[in-house]
């Protein structure tokens, strides 16, 4: 078990389980937003799958599973951080490439916090704030969209989600360098589905509180 400990701790090590955890969060991303989706379906659709998620015997071990996933990045994260900041003292000019990542690249600790932030918040509006009931006696989840975005609130959603989204579009594309993928031939495909994804996360999650304010709540 030594020599798994010695890896786990080490420089490649902790890189790996920064690109590992990734993964697995942005495999939760992906699941949300679909779920999430159906809100354009209506409060019966939304409601049900709600109903059906939030009934489910998986949902606490996952629940659990998910935030060591995540304490386990952030933590492994501000060490990196740190790392390379002991490693390199004073500060110097990044001249981003042809992919234009230096402004991501060097704003993940700032994109990882405002991320987290906005985790801390969204789940305490959405899973542990004042839900009412819909007409079938269900958690009225769907109400609880249109309320929060009929405000002003849903232009500081679609902010933290295009935060997150310039943090997912780097993550996603240092990992499978972190794996060794990284050659001419791959690396700017790599590039353009990091920044997809990314803008996917962004359109798909941001959409949501534009409907509810605009098209739903007005």
């Amino acid at each position: 078990m030594t020599w798994i400990w010695n890896l786990v701790v080490s420089p490649v090590g902790k890189k790996l389980l920064m690109a590992l955890t990734g993964w697995g969060l942005l495999a939760f991303v992906a699941g949300h937003l679909a779920g999430n989706l159906l809100v354009f379906k209506g409060s019966n659709a939304y409601n049900t799958y709600a109903a059906a998620l939030a009934g489910a015997p998986f949902l606490v071990p996952v629940e659990l599973a998910l935030l060591g996933v995540l304490v386990v990045h952030m933590v492994v994260g501000v060490i990196l951080t740190l790392e390379n900041r002991s490693a390199r003292p004073e500060p110097y000019l990044v001249v981003a490439g042809k992919g234009g990542r230096g402004i991501a690249n060097n704003n993940m600790l700032l994109t990882g916090l405002v991320s987290l932030a906005f985790i801390i918040v969204h789940v305490a509006t959405f899973k542990y704030g004042q839900l009412g009931v819909d007409a079938q006696s269900r958690t009225d989840f769907f109400g609880k969209v249109v309320q929060v975005f009929g405000t002003l609130n849903f232009l500081t959603y679609i902010f933290a989600v295009c935060v997150v989204a310039l943090h997912v579009s780097h993550g996603l594309g240092s990992s499978f360098r972190t794996i060794g993928v990284h050659h001419p031939r791959y690396t700017p495909g790599i590039e353009w589905l990091s920044i997809g994804f990314a803008v996917v996360v962004a359109f798909g999650f941001g959409s949501i509180p534009f409907w509810a304010h605009f098209i739903k709540g007005g």
